[in-house]
């Protein structure tokens, strides 16, 4: 699944492009109100769940997420599939502010790329309402 921006409150996590067993989440889960509110809520918050449960970041869980981001740099992506990392932002075909880092649909093939033929962005995403650009350019925080 596509997280659309950083790892703060502000993120979009994008159920309208995934897949869960090759079906879109939206045919197994039917709940629209969940997906956009409680599990969007969730997956927002779970960095601060995490510190406010142990008292500081989870290495472990830095340590699996680095591995994994680079094993999907340096592995071709399965034609269809793609990965969430965040890159410069500078040329994206997504109407993201420019000369940022910022999370959006990546694959790799020979070369790494960008451009990913997403179907339908999120309702609630920053590229409509700009709060996560706000929340990058603006807070600083990356």
């Amino acid at each position: 699944m596509t997280i659309w921006g950083n790892h703060s409150t502000t993120q979009v996590p994008d159920f309208l492009n995934a897949k869960i067993n090759g079906r879109p989440v939206k045919e197994v889960i039917k709940d629209t109100k969940w997906l956009e509110e409680d599990f969007t809520i969730t997956v927002q918050k779970r960095g601060g769940v995490l510190i406010q449960k142990w008292g500081r970041s989870s290495a472990a869980s830095t340590a699996v997420s680095i591995v994994d981001a680079m094993r999907s740099l340096v592995t071709p992506t399965p034609e269809g599939d793609w990965f969430s990392t965040g890159v410069y932002t500078t040329g994206n075909p997504y109407g993201i502010a420019e000369d940022i880092v910022f999370s959006m649909p990546c694959r790799s093939k020979v070369r790494f790329q960008t451009e990913i033929p997403i179907t339908f962005l999120p309702d609630r995403s920053i590229i409509q309402d700009g709060n996560l650009h706000y929340d990058i350019i603006h807070t600083g925080r990356w």
